[in-house]
């Protein structure tokens, strides 16, 4: 049987603008080509109706630019581990564990001590996308057990940060970034699947936090990491 594919185009019901629409019997997509909505800001964080929030990033020449909402990834996550917060800093410092912990990770380097003032750490990022892209994460401040500050460059760009809290329940854990898509195929293809790459950027969050999370418990209490798929 043949489908035939058509092409309609409807108002925004917050009147932000126009959104194509394409519909294929017997399945539908639906896909934007717009900048991004309130509710597909990035993992961590849900902006308010109308509101679009500038990100200033370093253009590496001394000044600064604003890049297009439409490339810009965003992180704002707050998570809840056991143990200390220097517990959580020390495992986090295992770096060279990483390619244990995140199938996902390959081709990784570390240089200048790892998880330290001065250290870069990178690698190929492989999501469950058909876009990979290499990342290097540029450590520039660490207070052990309290603060992270670092530079993400590569494909992505933008600065990161993390904080480690005391919690009743052991240690909160937040972590901040905005980073730009740099790859001009994942540039490319912002413009008409944008969902589609906010969505492989989440699921690598949440693999990459429920692996560490069983990589603490290990440390912690000699319990084992639970084995997982080749490609996650």
């Amino acid at each position: 049987m043949r489908c035939q594919l058509t092409r309609t185009v409807s108002q925004e019901p917050d009147g932000t603008g126009l959104r194509p629409c394409w519909r294929e019997c017997p399945l539908t997509w639906w896909w934007t080509s717009r900048v991004p909505s309130a509710h597909d800001s990035g993992a961590g964080r849900t902006l308010r109706p109308g509101r679009r929030e500038a990100v200033v990033g370093a253009d590496h020449q001394g000044g600064t630019r604003l890049p297009d909402p439409l490339y810009v990834l965003t992180l704002d996550g707050r998570y809840l581990f056991e143990g200390s917060p220097l517990d959580v800093f020390s495992t986090m410092a295992q770096v060279d564990d990483f390619p244990g912990w995140w199938k996902w990770l390959r081709d990784d380097e570390i240089h200048g001590g790892g998880l330290q003032a001065g250290g870069v750490l990178s690698g190929l990022v492989v999501p469950p996308i058909p876009y990979t892209f290499h990342v290097s994460i540029h450590v520039d401040d660490v207070d052990p057990g309290r603060n992270i500050r670092a530079r993400l460059r590569g494909d992505l760009d933008g600065d990161a940060q993390v904080w480690l809290d005391e919690h009743p329940a052991g240690c909160e854990l937040r972590i901040r970034w905005d980073v730009e898509m740099r790859k001009p195929a994942m540039r490319a293809a912002a413009r008409f699947c944008r969902p589609l790459l906010v969505w492989g950027h989440d699921h690598v969050i949440e693999i990459a936090v429920r692996r560490f999370r069983e990589a603490l418990a290990q440390r912690l209490h000699g319990m084992p990491m639970v084995p997982h798929a080749p490609r996650i």
